[in-house]
């Protein structure tokens, strides 16, 4: 192939099918029942792409600002039917709770996201001011995982 965008997502796809076709091999052979595979939002998420992902294999986890509603990517896996994880960067993403490793004051990713934003990150809102035409069955899509990112966290 060559070197276009286009290329490289026929690449991934051809690599993320032949991931899929090595969990099901292994789910089988230890008499499991198939997982469905999570991924993040990607290029592979964008109206161009999405096509290669089959909402019954896949499940779709935001990594995207969901204030942003110039970003295609939730109202298109919303419309397409994947199921849901909303774990959008704007609400979720905690590296920034505090301030920089080095330097005092404030880190590369200020502001602090505190309690606040993460309870009032409503994924209702989010798909209707994306413009998400089949709202109500999107819906029904969601995930019950609330995720919440940070790389610079303890668990006790």
């Amino acid at each position: 192939r060559g070197r276009m965008e286009e290329d490289f997502m026929f690449i991934w796809d051809f690599y993320q099918q032949e991931s899929l076709q090595r969990v099901m091999k292994a789910s089988n052979e230890l008499g499991l029942e198939f997982p469905k595979a999570t991924l993040w939002s990607s290029h592979l998420t964008l109206p161009s792409y999405i096509s290669y992902l089959d909402p019954s294999l896949y499940n779709i986890q935001f990594w995207v600002d969901a204030s942003d509603l110039d970003d295609p990517t939730i109202k298109n896996v919303a419309e397409s039917g994947f199921k849901m994880i909303f774990s959008n960067v704007d609400a979720t993403y905690l590296d920034c709770g505090y301030s920089g490793w080095v330097a005092d004051g404030n880190n590369w990713c200020s502001p602090y996201k505190g309690w606040q934003i993460i309870y009032e990150n409503d994924p209702y809102q989010i798909l209707e001011s994306h413009g998400v035409a089949n709202q109500m069955e999107a819906e029904r899509m969601f995930l019950e995982e609330k995720w919440l990112f940070g790389q610079n966290r303890q668990i006790t």
